[in-house]
């Protein structure tokens, strides 16, 4: 007996490559620094200074969603090499 092939609507059921953008709960410090164009350790340096809200699950830290919706508002200038405002005083 042959296999009959199944019709699927475009898009489903096919592999896709390369990372595909998506709205997560929280991101490790990884997935944080590779969407930011920062070094994992620049996020470290951000988590260590009070500069970034994180949990920490046994060794991992997850950085919220609404960090990174925080880091691209015009408010905050975009940029978390600068102190953010109510940071830590010079």
């Amino acid at each position: 007996m042959q296999a009959q092939g199944i019709a699927l609507p475009a898009g489903q059921g096919s592999a896709k490559r390369g990372r595909a953008r998506r709205s997560q709960v929280a991101y490790t410090v990884a997935e944080f620094a590779e969407l930011l164009g920062k070094h994992p350790h620049t996020v470290y340096d951000w988590i260590r200074k009070g500069q970034l809200p994180y949990e920490r699950i046994g060794n991992t830290y997850f950085i919220p969603e609404h960090a990174l919706g925080r880091l691209r508002s015009p408010a905050h200038g975009g940029d978390m090499d600068a102190d953010p405002p109510g940071g830590e005083a010079a």
